[in-house]
């Protein structure tokens, strides 16, 4: 099966009471979360603020996105996973948020394969479509998730669950895309927990290569 890698992305979720209005540019440069530069560098970019929302982006690449019940910051460049960690924690500190509920470590990888038989072959190998031919003749997988059956997550061990999606054809090379996502769901009460549950983000982002790299070598082996 020939495959290639095409992009990825990595996002830290933190569900919790906050008020949008307050996080923005000016803001964080007048706490020192980013620089002058990176202040600069934003002035001419579009963003959203409002009571509900707000909306902007850091640099190229560090997404951020605030309404009243989340705060998320993510990027496409995996090298900027230290700076997103750093950002989060300090914006957070310093809004001090009234409530928390949970902090989610995701990511996600798209894969391009050569050839329509190859993407069929890797649907199939994990959504068997024989059981429904009698029902759904030539059927397709599009989408499907496993969710670790976890009676009751913790700050130590997360709700762990794993997508793959159809995302079409290429727009350029026609060829078929796959993304594979996670979600590592941790219950959180206090400013604290989050700070530990997100020091673990680099680890469970290994862990997710990991899981990516087995699903290709040894299970369409």
């Amino acid at each position: 099966m020939e495959y290639q890698k095409r992009g990825e992305s990595i996002s830290l979720v933190v569900l919790c009471n906050i008020e949008p209005i307050f996080i923005h540019v000016k803001w964080m440069h007048e706490r020192g979360i980013i620089s002058g530069q990176e202040q600069e560098e934003m002035a001419n970019k579009h963003f959203t603020l409002s009571e509900n929302q707000s909306i902007f982006t850091i640099g190229k690449d560090i997404n951020v996105y605030c309404d009243k019940g989340r705060f998320q910051i993510e990027s496409v460049d995996i090298t900027a996973f230290q700076r997103i960690m750093d950002i989060c924690k300090e914006t957070l500190k310093m809004n001090r948020p009234s409530a928390f509920a949970a902090v989610g470590i995701n990511a996600y990888m798209d894969f391009t394969f050569n050839t329509a038989e190859d993407a069929l072959r890797f649907g199939n190998t994990f959504v068997p479509l024989e059981q429904w031919n009698d029902i759904i003749p030539n059927a397709r997988t599009s989408n499907f998730t496993i969710q670790e059956n976890l009676e009751k997550p913790t700050k130590d061990h997360p709700r762990r669950a794993l997508n793959v999606q159809s995302l079409g054809a290429d727009k350029k090379n026609h060829l078929p895309v796959c993304r594979i996502g996670v979600n590592n769901h941790f219950p959180i009460t206090t400013i604290e927990e989050m700070e530990e549950v997100i020091k673990k983000a680099p680890e469970k982002y290994e862990e997710f290569r990991g899981w990516c790299e087995r699903m290709f070598k040894e299970k369409l082996a």
